[in-house]
């Protein structure tokens, strides 16, 4: 059985689910193509709390919204007063230096508040190599980058042969956290435009630094290998080859890139940029809208929703 995860951002009074998942890949209704109508603003309050990788409050987050920047205060916790929301949905995004940036849609209902959290992943070195031999990064979790010999150029796109410092964080697909840690909530768009709900087999965030801090990318034409492993839960479910996505960071949309192998448990992929990049199976997109209450009747606020298929 398949398992999927999504961040949903609940209203006092109105919750929605971004999508739904059937169990056997490939039976699925034409996808959503995206068109651009007129959108209905909403004027709504946004409200979240912001943690580490402890689960401790996290302050000064900057959180952007409509180029307006908000900061979380010491207990974690941001407000956005009185906003446009479009009616389907807006984008925060949200960065602190050390940390990876993180981005969510909200939704807005009329004269209420949505609420968030969010969960803000440290960045840390996992490794140096040196560019002209290039390397592995490997991370604790089985998780690997292989980078060939001089792969990597300047924001310039001058060849670069000095040491590398490589960041990287591996999203553990399994992990109840990952609604509150992923960036975007698993909304793919396919190479043919259509847009798309997606199941994670897990993803992956790489940065790549100079030791001066100047950010580096591959060369044109060169390709990295990225090795996903899959958490035994989702093994049996695993098929053979799988579609890989990357974040656009402006519309925080899953990208169609590639397709990645499944090789002793692990997805082998082949990439020749560097942002967020994920192994994931689309499924159509379907809205589904309700009111969740207790036993009398009474709505429950802020409570997150996710639909394991």
């Amino acid at each position: 059985m398949m398992k999927k995860f999504a961040i949903i951002v609940l209203l006092p009074i109105l919750f929605l689910v971004t999508g739904c998942q059937k169990d056997i890949i490939g039976e699925e209704d034409d996808p959503i193509t995206i068109t651009t109508p007129p959108q209905e603003l909403k004027l709504s309050e946004v409200s979240g709390i912001i943690t580490n990788d402890n689960n401790d409050p996290l302050s000064d987050v900057i959180i952007k919204y409509n180029d307006v920047e908000y900061l979380s205060d010491e207990n974690g916790y941001f407000l956005i007063p009185q906003t446009g929301i479009p009616s389907d949905g807006g984008i925060l995004y949200i960065s602190k230096s050390g940390y990876y940036d993180n981005y969510k849609f909200i939704l807005g209902e009329a004269q209420t508040r949505s609420h968030i959290r969010v969960h803000m992943i440290e960045k840390n070195l996992t490794t140096t190599i040196n560019a002209i031999n290039g390397g592995e990064a490997n991370l604790d979790i089985g998780a690997k980058i292989i980078f060939p010999e001089r792969a990597f150029v300047d924001d310039n796109n001058v060849s670069y042969e000095g040491e590398v410092s490589i960041y990287a964080h591996w999203y553990d697909p399994s992990s109840q956290n990952l609604p509150h840690s992923m960036p975007g909530d698993l909304r793919g768009l396919s190479q043919e435009g259509k847009l798309v709900q997606l199941a994670t087999y897990g993803m992956m965030a790489v940065e790549l630094f100079t030791a001066n801090g100047q950010s580096l990318q591959l060369g044109e034409g060169i390709s990295a290998t990225i090795e996903f492993p899959i958490p035994e839960t989702l093994q049996n479910s695993a098929p053979e080859t799988i579609v890989t996505w990357s974040l656009n960071e402006e519309t925080v949309y899953w990208e169609e890139e590639s397709t990645a192998t499944l090789v002793d448990g692990k997805y082998i992929a082949e990439v020749t940029h560097f942002s967020f990049w994920n192994c994931d199976a689309p499924f159509p997109l379907v809205n589904i809208y309700g009111k969740l209450v207790n036993q009398d009747g009474q709505a429950l606020p802020w409570h997150l929703i996710c639909i394991l298929a």
